[in-house]
């Protein structure tokens, strides 16, 4: 087997293979694993981790194909913006098996033009891909969870909503009109007064109105995943498993919680809230909302409603 000369540093990693000197910079997403490969003397697995684009294809197993500066997909290019979303995964050392899954499903979504239009929301900051190939959105709805246009239709956590795809507006050229609408944080802040977290799979995509920069769309099925706490990643989003049965006391507490005016949270551990604001509240990305504890306390209290 032949052996590559090589060499180690805190910040990069440089191997001469067929003549070539090859510098891999740490935070890439190659270089864990060549550092691994390089030390456990794998020489076999050397060659497959000196670029993104070979990582990329070890990742997906061998469902995206990676030919110059293109991503392919099943023998056909996939669009650019997938394309750069997949790098940028890549780059930031993530598995990109997401956006393999993401593209599977948006095979399915029936409108050529919901398609390619979709691509252009996703530019949108803090839209992030989940691990099963749907993506987030935010939603701006009234304080007591009701879609702001009807007052219909309920936004809580959990809930699904869905209306027939023929029902729903797919032109482009009309802003507001018939069907759910999802969008980016800017436009769902400035649409209702309290903002929630909702899953969209690609196939239910039907129309990214011009208007607003393309900061919007209307889909005929979204479920709510939780209150909006922080802005999301651009990326990926990991989704947590469900937590286990609660006991008694934390039964109790969450209850005691629910009831407590501001003075009172305010003699809580920080931890504690953290845990009833993100488990019995639903509100996503609760460990991180900046401000320390009386930021948090404003989110739980606006939450509660």
């Amino acid at each position: 087997m032949q052996k590559f000369p090589y060499t180690i540093s805190a910040e990069s990693i440089t191997v001469v293979c067929q003549g070539k000197p090859h510098t891999v910079r740490k935070g890439a997403a190659n270089f864990d694993k060549l550092k691994k490969a390089l030390v456990a003397e794998q020489w076999g697995k050397v060659p497959d981790l000196l670029s993104v684009a070979k990582t990329v294809q070890s990742w997906a197993k061998g469902k995206f194909k990676v030919e110059g500066d293109r991503v392919f997909y099943g023998g056909e290019a996939i669009p650019t913006d997938l394309d750069s979303r997949i790098l940028a995964m890549a780059a930031n050392g993530e598995d990109p098996t997401p956006l393999c899954r993401f593209w599977e499903r948006l095979q399915k979504n029936p409108s050529y033009r919901s398609v390619k239009q979709l691509f252009q929301f996703l530019q949108n900051v803090g839209i992030p891909i989940t691990e099963d190939g749907c993506f987030l959105a935010y939603k701006g709805v009234k304080e007591d969870f009701k879609d702001v246009h009807s007052g219909q239709f309920d936004n809580k956590p959990g809930a699904i909503n869905e209306m027939p795809r023929n029902k729903i507006s797919d032109d482009p050229q009309l802003a507001c009109h018939e069907g759910f609408h999802v969008g980016d944080l800017s436009y769902a802040k400035g649409f209702g007064p309290r903002v929630v977290i909702c899953k969209v799979d690609p196939e239910h995509v039907v129309c990214v109105p011009y208007d607003e920069s393309q900061r919007k769309m209307r889909v005929c099925r979204y479920e709510v995943t939780g209150n909006y706490g922080v802005q999301l990643p651009d990326t990926s989003f990991k989704e947590k498993a469900a937590p286990g049965k609660k006991t008694l006391t934390e039964v109790l507490f969450a209850s005691k919680l629910a009831k407590m005016p501001a003075d009172k949270l305010l003699d809580c551990s920080l931890d504690s809230l953290r845990k009833y604001a993100a488990n019995d509240l639903k509100i996503v990305g609760a460990s991180k909302i900046p401000g320390g504890k009386m930021a948090l306390i404003q989110a739980i209290l606006k939450t509660r409603g």
